[in-house]
């Protein structure tokens, strides 16, 4: 259902209108995370959704930089 959630157009910020992805900025990074703990209180999101969304995220071709900034924000929550 993360395919679901990711097509969403709250997530548009993604894509460009070629569907090449974006840069994923602080401010997105930020947005991902405050998004993630939505979906934790609505599905009660597990470790391993939430590696399913890192996934998706990664297969979504986001940059090494981006994944890391990501990662940094999840790693804040905990």
């Amino acid at each position: 259902h993360f395919e679901n959630i990711l097509d969403n157009h709250q997530f548009s910020f993604m894509k460009n209108e070629s569907g090449v992805n974006a840069s994923l900025e602080i401010s997105k990074c930020i947005f991902l995370y405050k998004a993630l703990m939505q979906m934790k209180n609505i599905m009660c999101t597990s470790r391993l959704e939430e590696e399913n969304l890192y996934l998706t995220l990664l297969l979504h071709k986001l940059s090494k930089n981006d994944l890391l900034q990501f990662n940094a924000c999840l790693r804040d929550r905990n």
